[in-house]
C-alpha cells in the first residue's frame, strides 16, 4: 500500500512506514512547533526533538547537541533513551573527527559500521559500545549550530531513506534554537531600553523645564513631572494623547500646521518652532519644539521643551512700564529745556559773550541727545507693549532711504567717512510708514559710520529681490563675531571689544529697527566677519505679491 504523496515529500520516508507513523510524527511536529511558538524554554522544545527523532528512525538514543564557539566545544543540551543520562550535558572538543561528523556543508552523515570508519572517536565504540550512527547537522541562515545525533548499539542499521523524516526534525531543533536565541536577545534589548528608558526619566525628572517627547504620529510617549505642573494635567492624562490636544483650544490649528511641516523637513534643515502661548490659568509658557531624527534621517517624534516665563514675563512688562514712565517724566522737562536754550542761543535774551555761547552750545547738544535717548525708551516701550502705531501707506522706499541718507551727510563727513547709493531697477511702491523705515535707515547708516573708520566708505544699495524691495546698508569696519550677531538686536547690547567712547549711543537703535521692520511684516538681518566689515539688510513686499519671507 502506498500514501499516494510525492516522493520528494519530506515526511515519507519508506513505502511501506505504516500510516500511523507518519501521522504520529507529523503531530510530534506540529507540538514542537506549537512549544517553540509559545516561547516555551528551548530545554523543552529539544526534548521533544530528541524523543521524536528517536520514534522517527527506532533508534535506541538520540541526542541533540549544540556548537560553542567560546570554548569550541559540543555542547550535548538534551538526550533521549539508553544513553540520555550520561551524555546529557557532555562538552567534547571539536576535534578533526567530530567537525568531519558536524559538516560545516550540512549534509547528513549515515554511519552503520562506527568499527569501521576513522571518522568517529574510539570512546564511542569501546565505552558505549555503539555500532551505527546517523548525524544531521543543525543550521540557522546556512550556518552549522550543532547536530541532531542517532545511535544505536544492538538495533538494525539506519537506512538512507529514514534521512528525510530526521532532517525535518531536525530542522525543527534549529528552528527552535534560532527562536530562542532571538526571544533572548529581543529579551535583553528591552531590558537594556527599559534601563536606559528609566535613567533618563530619573534626568528628566530633575529638570526644571518641560519636556515632552512625542512620535512620528504625534501620540506624547514621555513626559515629565514639571511638563505636567506647567500645562495643569496630570502624568497619566499627557501620556498617549495627541501633541496639538494639550495646546490650549485657540494654538492648535497652528501647532497641528507647524507640526506637519516639522515632520516633513530634513535633519540638515535645522528647522524649530517656537512661541508663547497665554494658557487659561494665566501662564505664560515658552515652547520650543524640534523634530527628532534617527542617524538615517528617518523622522522619529517631536521633541518640545517648556519654560514657564510667567514671573519673568511680568517683570519686563513692569520694566518696561518703568521705562515708559520715566522717558514720560523726563520728556517734558527736556522739551522745555531745549526751547529755552533755543531761545538763548537766538539772542531772545540778548546778547551772549563768545564764551557762554559755547557753553550754551554744549548743553543743547547733550539736551538733544537725552532727547533721543527718551525717544528710543518710549518708542522701546511701545514695541515690547505692542503699542508701537505705524501711520501705513503707499511710499517709495528709494525716495526715503535717499532722505535718510542726505540727513546723516552732515555726521558721516565730521566721522570723514563717505557715504555712497546705489539704487538699481525702477522704483517700486510698498506699503508702510515711510518714516519710520527713514528711521530705521538712519540707525543703520550712524551705527555703520560710527565703526568705520576715518577714510573709509559706507555703502547704501536699494533694488528688488524677488517679491520685495530689499535695503542693504555695508560698512568695512572691524565686523562682528558669529556668537556676538544673534545678541546684537537685543536692547542695550553691545557687542564685546566696540570702541564705547567713539560709539556713545544708548544700544537700543538696531533692537527698534528690527521692532519696526517686524511689524512690516519683514525681518532685519546682519551679515558679518571679523576684520571684513558687516551687512545690515530688510525687505518690504511689494503689493500684489507674494509675501517677503526672507531678505536673503
Amino acid at each position: 500500500m502506498t500514501s499516494g504523496r510525492d516522493a520528494n515529500d519530506p515526511l515519507v520516508v519508506s513505502d511501506d512506514l505504516a500510516v500511523a507513523d507518519r501521522l504520529s510524527i507529523i503531530d510530534r511536529l506540529l507540538e514542537i512547533s506549537d512549544v517553540i511558538i509559545s516561547e516555551m524554554d528551548l530545554s523543552s522544545a529539544l526534548q521533544m526533538v530528541a524523543e521524536c527523532a528517536a520514534d522517527a528512525v527506532k533508534a535506541e538514543s538520540t541526542a541533540v547537541g549544540l556548537i560553542d564557539w567560546s570554548t569550541k566545544e559540543l555542547h550535548y543540551v538534551q538526550g533521549f533513551g539508553v544513553f540520555a543520562d550520561k551524555i546529557t550535558g557532555v562538552r567534547t572538543p571539536l576535534t578533526k573527527s567530530i567537525r568531519t561528523l558536524v559538516s560545516k556543508s550540512g549534509k547528513p552523515v549515515v554511519i552503520n559500521d562506527v568499527a569501521a570508519d576513522e571518522r568517529v572517536p574510539q570512546r564511542v565504540i569501546t565505552e558505549w559500545g555503539i555500532r551505527s550512527l546517523l548525524v544531521v547537522p543543525l543550521k540557522v541562515r546556512k550556518k552549522v549550530i550543532g547536530a541532531l545525533l542517532a545511535a544505536n548499539r544492538h538495533g538494525g542499521p539506519f537506512a538512507v531513506r529514514d534521512l528525510r523524516a530526521f532532517e525535518t526534525i531536525a530542522n525543527h531543533g534549529a528552528a527552535a534554537v534560532a527562536h530562542a536565541d532571538l526571544h533572548t536577545r529581543a529579551r535583553t534589548a528591552f531590558l537594556q531600553l527599559e534601563k536606559e528608558k528609566t535613567k533618563i526619566e530619573a534626568v528628566l525628572a530633575q529638570l526644571g523645564d518641560g519636556v515632552v517627547v512625542s512620535d512620528a504620529r504625534n501620540r506624547v510617549i514621555m513626559v515629565n513631572s514639571t511638563a505636567g505642573k506647567i500645562i495643569g494635567l496630570a502624568h497619566e492624562d499627557i501620556l498617549g494623547r495627541n501633541l496639538v490636544d494639550i495646546h490650549p483650544k485657540p494654538f492648535r490649528p497652528e501647532v497641528r500646521a507647524i507640526l506637519e511641516q516639522l515632520s516633513r523637513s530634513k535633519p540638515a534643515a535645522g528647522l524649530f518652532w517656537e512661541q508663547n502661548i497665554n494658557l487659561p490659568d494665566g501662564k505664560v509658557v515658552h515652547i520650543n519644539m524640534r523634530p527628532v531624527f534617527l542617524k538615517s534621517g528617518v523622522f522619529v517624534g517631536i521633541a518640545s521643551l517648556l519654560q514657564d516665563i510667567t514671573d519673568s514675563v511680568a517683570l519686563d512688562e513692569a520694566k518696561t512700564e518703568f521705562i515708559s514712565t520715566v522717558a514720560h517724566e523726563l520728556r517734558t522737562p527736556l522739551t522745555s529745556l531745549k526751547g529755552s536754550l533755543g531761545l538763548a542761543l537766538g539772542g531772545a535774551v540778548g546778547e551772549i559773550n563768545p564764551g557762554l555761547r559755547t557753553m550754551l552750545g554744549v548743553a543743547e547738544n547733550s539736551c538733544n541727545k537725552l532727547i533721543r535717548l527718551v525717544d528710543d525708551m518710549l518708542d522701546m516701550a511701545k514695541i515690547e507693549a505692542g503699542h508701537l502705531s505705524l501711520e501705513m501707506d503707499i511710499i517709495s522706499v528709494q525716495e526715503r532711504v535717499k532722505s535718510a541718507v542726505d540727513r546723516m551727510r552732515q555726521f558721516a563727513s565730521e566721522r570723514q567717512v563717505c557715504l555712497s547709493v546705489k539704487v538699481t531697477g525702477r522704483q517700486h511702491k510698498v506699503i508702510g510708514d515711510g518714516d519710520r523705515i527713514e528711521q530705521v535707515v538712519i540707525n543703520l547708516l550712524s551705527n555703520a559710520i560710527k565703526f568705520s573708520p576715518a577714510g573709509a566708505s559706507v555703502e547704501v544699495t536699494v533694488g528688488r529681490k524677488g517679491s520685495c524691495v530689499k535695503v542693504s546698508v555695508t560698512d568695512h569696519g572691524p565686523g562682528i563675531a558669529p556668537a556676538e550677531q544673534k545678541k546684537i538686536f537685543e536692547k542695550f547690547y553691545r557687542a564685546a571689544g566696540q570702541d564705547q567712547p567713539k560709539t556713545n549711543s544708548s544700544g537700543l537703535g538696531l533692537s527698534i529697527s528690527k521692532g519696526i521692520i517686524e511689524q512690516h511684516g519683514s525681518r532685519i538681518s546682519v551679515k558679518s566677519a571679523p576684520g571684513k566689515g558687516s551687512t545690515f539688510s530688510f525687505a518690504l513686499s511689494i503689493p500684489g505679491e507674494e509675501p517677503c519671507l526672507s531678505n536673503e
